[in-house]
């Protein structure tokens, strides 16, 4: 399994050093974090996300991400899979929302972060607030620092390279092996564009173009409104 200690050890063997310093193992298990981190933001996290779920608590607006959450990508309720919008502020204003009504919730909102203990959690709000216990799916990206150490690391096997090279780079630099390090630099900063252009050619990355955006086309006998802010009836 490719845990954060397994891949420390491979690479303290590969180096020929003493895995018997358990400071050492904890120094390289920080490095194999900071390179998850830089892979993280290089593609924009789009390799990090996740989806679980949670019950509401009647009369309860407010609600948390796990550790680790950076960003909904979506919500929606278990039951019948019918999606909760997200609104902004000037949205929810603008349609005159009153966010302390109760009933069943039909969208959320962000709600700023929660410090709790070591972590700083992302918050939501839903509305209208919940006067049942509904099961509701979250889907959302994560940040993977301080990944435990006898965790699987959370990307799959072909970035483990990019990983280790990274790792490399920061043992090599500190042996004094500056040549050495900067080659498996530049191996790590190659694979990364090359994951980072993958990830742009994926098919839900693609823009796709809908009539509304094409202002050429006259098909219709009535305006095309922002589809931000009017509904055109089309989509």
């Amino acid at each position: 399994m490719a845990t954060v200690n397994a891949i420390a050890l491979s690479l303290i063997a590969e180096f020929e050093e003493s895995s018997d310093d358990s400071g050492f193992v904890t120094k390289i298990e920080t490095r194999i974090n900071e390179a998850l981190d830089e892979i993280a933001i290089a593609t924009d996290w789009n390799t990090f996300r996740t989806r679980s779920s949670f019950n509401t608590v009647d009369g309860t607006a407010q609600y948390q991400l796990p550790a680790g959450g950076r960003e909904i990508i979506q919500l929606r309720f278990t039951s019948d899979g019918l999606p909760i919008s997200h609104w902004t502020i000037q949205q929810a204003a603008r349609s005159g929302a009153q966010l302390e009504d109760e009933g069943k919730p039909r969208f959320w909102l962000e709600d700023g972060n929660l410090v709790s203990g070591a972590n700083v959690l992302y918050r939501f709000r839903l509305a209208p607030v919940p006067d049942a216990v509904y099961a509701i799916e979250h889907e959302y990206f994560y940040h993977p620092s301080d990944v435990a150490s006898a965790s699987v690391l959370p990307v799959q096997d072909q970035h483990i390279v990019l990983v280790k090279d990274r790792v490399r780079a920061y043992i090599l630099e500190g042996d004094g092996k500056y040549d050495a390090a900067d080659r498996a630099q530049r191996r790590f900063e190659t694979n990364l564009a090359n994951l980072v252009r993958r990830e742009g050619r994926k098919t839900a990355a693609v823009t796709i173009l809908k009539p509304t955006d094409l202002g050429a086309v006259r098909r219709r006998d009535r305006a095309l409104l922002d589809p931000a802010h009017f509904n055109n009836g089309l989509w």
